[in-house]
């Protein structure tokens, strides 16, 4: 039982993968891709999370999922728009 592995505890489905995927690549690269072109990691990194969401988002959730403050994702928010 100790060397379980915990995925086969969690069964983890497709969604999981693709959250995974999304989290550890995706964000990572559409925030570099938009520094690149001069509008900034944080921009990349929320739109990306906007993109991706199954469901509406509100910017508490937005912001823990990209790692920085509400008012930063809020003034990022206003760019996008």
């Amino acid at each position: 039982m100790l060397g379980l592995n915990i995925f086969v505890l969690l069964k983890p489905s497709e969604e999981l993968y693709r959250d995974i995927y999304v989290y550890s690549f995706i964000l990572p690269s559409l925030g570099r891709i938009s520094e690149r072109w001069e509008y900034g990691y944080t921009l990349g990194r929320v739109f990306a999370v906007l993109y991706f969401s199954e469901k509406p988002l509100d910017l508490n959730e937005i912001a823990q999922q990209v790692g920085c403050s509400v008012s930063s994702v809020s003034l990022q928010l206003g760019r996008l728009g």
